[in-house]
């Protein structure tokens, strides 16, 4: 690779010659801006180049920006001597997209919260947010209109800023623009103008965020200002200020980003540049992955790998991406939010499939890469029309992601075909998994049919009193007493196997009369519960005991710890359980060797962070702490103290149903 002589002139040049390029930049791309749609157009580059609406659309942008002139207003003074007075400016930190009572949280969500506190907690929070449920009400959070935490003064950072840069690495782009849009209708700062710039690479408008570069002007002085300028110029095949750019960052010491460097050069000099894992180091941003684009690179591994939920959704939503790249990628951002469920399911639905691996997919699934069998075991389960088969098929798929840790995407993928299998005493050895499956999907109803159908038959048959056994707990964690549900879907074809005529359960009745099966759902706008029952946790206990022997007591552990935190009656006696050397009455007697990894305790200071804000009812800050405390950790690795705190303080803040459902979508995911 072509490299650039090393300048001597020492510090005080580079500086200079940083503000040189600022200026040279800044004039190279307006007066390309706007020929850019039609310069890059001639090539082949997968994005969008046709500039967006204009960053001020559609309105719904309030206060002024720092140094906006207000409009003078007249006041009286005390002695009744008029003076003139400028009214102070809105803070423009209150923009939201979603208004109280309108999908948003309440007004004063910030209320009584540090704006230092929440800025670095804004940080902390990964873009990976492990349970959905929690993942939902943090967006919920981003976009609500409410007045910003207070400043001691001394801290003028941009909370809207953070929001939208949270909101970019969450995989929601589109969110995030249009946060910057409502806010920025007066002034664009750089610290405002990033989330923007980064939401427009990822979803391939990388005209829109040149145009963002060409309006902060010299204000672009950082060596990432600088890329992304260079970048712009690349874009609008600008070579000659692109080059001398590129030097004028090695002058810099900006090197590190070999990814970068690598990608540039090579379109600013003409040659291709290495590709794929030839690059083994560089910054994982959109503005690499925009680059890549630009050059037709295939995108390393490792930058896959690496890469946030709006990076990895950008990476899925890559058409030309090897197979296995792109199906990894996508299942991932489905994982974390960040793709639609019947996104990944049309991914899957176009791959190139064979009959024959299609009719042998439960045989050749081990041998694929975990990506690749997920797939194929949905496409084997789409295909069949025999409710037996396809329910084989579903649940080796969920095998197959319990490995690789995307339950949750393999429930939520599942959840049509799972419908139209009936709940029949027939399929006990599956209503297991398929209660766990349509708990991950939200789908309560049917969670509570499969095990009704377990514990109905579960007089005659042990695999079925196993089942409601090992399923009561999980089911009353996520129901509790009442649960109020919407109307399900009137009907769905079930089986072609007569049984009994009917058989009720509490969700659904099932019909099976020949020559016509139905499952009929019966009216769900009411309200469904699994009330407590002493006998039935006792016995869970005891045969979870029975059957996992080395690693109950951590079992246990979890499971009570979620019950209690939400507020089920969960006895002493069961707490002692879960001490390790104390069951069966013997307190000298050895704990069993575990079988797992032992779970790391989370950092007591956000644990203590988020029992104090949820006491003093601070929302926002303790929504925050709780997605920081998960982030984007299994459930099985989270100790059972840290989710008793987040499903507590959940509840405590006013959101019990949603406390319940990130027990729930743990208590699934740990395993139990």
């Amino acid at each position: 690779m072509t490299g650039f002589p090393a300048d001597r002139r020492g510090a005080g040049g580079a500086v200079n010659a940083g503000r040189m390029l600022v200026l040279l930049a800044v004039a190279a791309i307006a007066a390309a801006g706007a020929s850019t749609g039609e310069a890059r157009a001639q090539g082949k580059v997968p994005m969008q180049l046709a500039p967006p609406e204009s960053l001020t659309r559609g309105g719904g942008g309030s206060g002024n920006a720092p140094g906006d002139t207000a409009p003078a207003a007249d006041a009286f003074t005390p002695s009744g001597e008029i003076v003139v007075q400028r009214l102070g400016g809105i803070d423009r930190e209150v923009v939201g997209l979603l208004a109280p009572g309108q999908g948003g949280l309440d007004v004063d969500v910030w209320r009584g919260s540090s704006r230092a506190l929440v800025a670095d907690l804004l940080r902390s929070v990964p873009g990976t947010i492990a349970s959905p449920s929690l993942r939902d009400l943090v967006r919920r959070l981003l976009l609500t209109s409410a007045p910003p935490p207070v400043s001691a003064g001394v801290d003028n950072v941009s909370i809207l800023a953070l929001r939208g840069r949270l909101l970019v690495a969450m995989g929601e782009p589109s969110d995030a623009d249009a946060l910057v849009a409502a806010a920025s209708r007066h002034a664009l700062g750089p610290e405002l103008a990033w989330p923007a710039f980064d939401a427009r690479l990822l979803t391939g408008d990388a005209a829109g965020a040149c145009r963002l570069v060409r309006e902060l002007g010299g204000q672009l002085t950082s060596i990432e200002g600088q890329k992304a300028l260079i970048f712009c110029q690349l874009l609008a095949e600008q070579k000659d200020p692109a080059q001398f750019g590129l030097s004028l960052l090695r002058e810099r010491r900006a090197e590190s980003d070999t990814l970068y460097f690598t990608l540039a050069e090579g379109l600013a000099f003409g040659y291709p540049p290495r590709t794929g894992e030839a690059v083994a180091a560089g910054a994982v941003t959109p503005l690499n992955l925009a680059l890549l684009r630009m050059a037709w690179a295939e995108v390393p591994g490792w930058f896959a790998e690496q890469a946030s939920p709006g990076i990895v959704e950008a990476i899925a939503r890559t058409p030309d991406l090897a197979e296995g790249v792109r199906l990894a990628a996508a299942i991932r951002a489905e994982a974390a939010g960040a793709l639609p469920a019947a996104d990944l399911r049309a991914l899957f639905e176009q791959l190139k499939v064979t009959p024959q691996e299609l009719a042998s997919a439960l045989t050749i699934a081990d041998t694929e890469k975990p990506a690749r069998a997920v797939a194929l075991l949905y496409l084997a389960a789409r295909a069949q029309t025999v409710p037996a088969a396809r329910a084989e098929a579903l649940q080796r798929m969920w095998e197959i992601a319990a490995q690789y840790g995307v339950r949750g995407t393999a429930a939520r993928l599942a959840a049509p075909l799972l419908a139209e299998i009936p709940l029949l005493s027939g399929f006990s050895w599956f209503a297991g998994t398929a209660s766990r499956m349509s708990l991950l999907a939200g789908d309560l109803p049917r969670a509570l049919g499969w095990y009704d159908t377990a514990a109905a038959a579960s007089g005659a048959d042990p695999v079925a009193l196993e089942t409601a056994t090992a399923l009561w707990p999980l089911v009353r964690l996520a129901l509790g007493d009442v649960r109020r549900l919407p109307p399900a879907p009137a009907q769905v074809p079930a089986a072609d196997v007569a049984r009994e005529d009917v058989v009720v359960t509490g969700a659904v009745r099932v019909s099976t009369r020949e020559p016509v099966t139905i499952v009929e759902t019966l009216p769900l706008d009411s309200k469904i519960a699994l009330p407590w029952d002493r006998r039935k946790i006792d016995r869970w206990v005891e045969t979870d005991f029975e059957r996992h022997r080395d690693v109950a007591p951590a079992r246990a552990g979890m499971m009570l710890a979620l019950l209690d935190a939400v507020g089920d009656p969960v006895r002493d006696t069961l707490w002692r359980a879960t001490l390790p050397g104390l069951q069966d009455g013997g307190a000298s007697k050895p704990a069993a060797k575990p079988s797992t990894p032992p779970i790391a305790a989370t950092e007591p200071a956000f644990r203590l962070g988020l029992d104090r804000a949820a006491a003093a009812g601070r929302q926002g800050e303790a929504i925050l702490f709780a997605a920081a405390v998960l982030g984007g950790r299994d459930a099985g690795s989270v100790d059972p103290a840290t989710l008793h705190a987040i499903v507590d303080g959940l509840a405590r803040i006013g959101f019990p149903d949603l406390a319940r459902a990130v027990a729930r979508d743990a208590a699934v995911a740990s395993g139990l």
